[in-house]
């Protein structure tokens, strides 16, 4: 069956749930739905066969290996490769705290408890552990002088900065301290009408800079402001407000933006089912 504007599909399952959709409308390679999802949840039967699944996994990993018990129980078996046990991520998993102190207190061979997430149960084995490696010392010595030279220059840059501000409380003009603290590197600079999406020379895309700039009334000044880059007094000029098209413009673009994310998000999941080869093939009644 072809499907015509007007018409309602489905149900159509995929891993997010069942899907019914309406085609709103329909042009050649294109078409544009509207649906609704019916999610899954996991009923306590099935919850409890999960649970039990889990336990016999542990309890036949400890005789006969983790991954064997895997496979005798029918069950999917990642591996993470190498990681560090101090970036606190542990692959396909993410930052699980119950895991993470089971992988730094055990050894290859043990088995972890059962974790529950909210879509699955999860439970690891740890496969091989590596003493770390203490650097060379004059890789460390490096290391430590580049880090104390910079936390050095940043004490000085805050304490610079903090006097700067003072001097603008007390109503001293910006190309004044500019003059006065020519010999420690302060400058004064000047930007055209920004938008939070415009990039400023000498600023980046800075969401601290931003945050602060667009925070201010005409007229009120900043307090120091921390970046990567540098720190900044920020005084506004002045501000304007957007047009009529201006608006509009920048509307069309943001849905734009939301549109693409989704469209992404859906692609995603349908390649990830595709992978799984639970995906069925329904353009045909929608596109021609």
């Amino acid at each position: 069956m072809r499907l015509k504007k007007g018409d309602v599909g489905g149900p159509v399952l995929t891993s997010m749930g069942w899907h019914i959709f309406k085609v709103v409308d329909k042009k050649k390679g294109k078409v544009h739905l509207k649906h609704i999802l019916i999610k899954i949840t996991t009923g306590p039967t099935t919850e409890a066969e999960l649970r039990e699944k889990a336990d016999d996994l542990i309890d036949l990993a400890k005789k006969e290996g983790f991954k064997k018990a895997a496979e005798e129980l029918g069950l999917e078996v990642k591996e993470t490769g190498d990681f560090p046990l101090t970036s606190g991520f542990i692959p396909f998993v993410g930052p699980e705290k119950v895991l993470q102190d089971f992988v730094k207190k055990g050894q290859p061979g043990d088995v972890s408890p059962i974790v529950r997430k909210p879509d699955k149960y999860i439970v690891a084995a740890i496969k091989s552990k590596k003493p770390e490696e203490v650097p060379p010392f004059d890789e460390i010595k490096k290391e430590v002088t580049s880090k104390y030279l910079k936390a050095k220059k940043e004490e000085m840059a805050k304490s610079i900065m903090q006097k700067v501000y003072e001097d603008v409380k007390n109503g001293l003009e910006f190309e004044k301290i500019a003059e006065k603290y020519k010999d420690q590197f302060v400058k004064v600079d000047s930007t055209k009408y920004i938008t939070r999406k415009m990039f400023i020379p000498g600023v980046g895309f800075n969401n601290e800079f931003f945050g602060a700039a667009f925070s201010l009334e005409k007229g009120e000044v900043s307090k120091p402001v921390a970046t990567n880059r540098g720190i900044y007094i920020i005084k506004v000029l002045d501000k304007q407000l957007p047009t009529k098209e201006q608006f509009e413009k920048e509307k069309a673009q943001f849905v734009n933006n939301i549109r693409n994310t989704y469209t992404n998000y859906l692609y995603t999941a349908w390649t990830q089912e595709l992978e799984k080869g639970n995906i069925k093939d329904y353009r045909s009644y929608l596109l021609y």
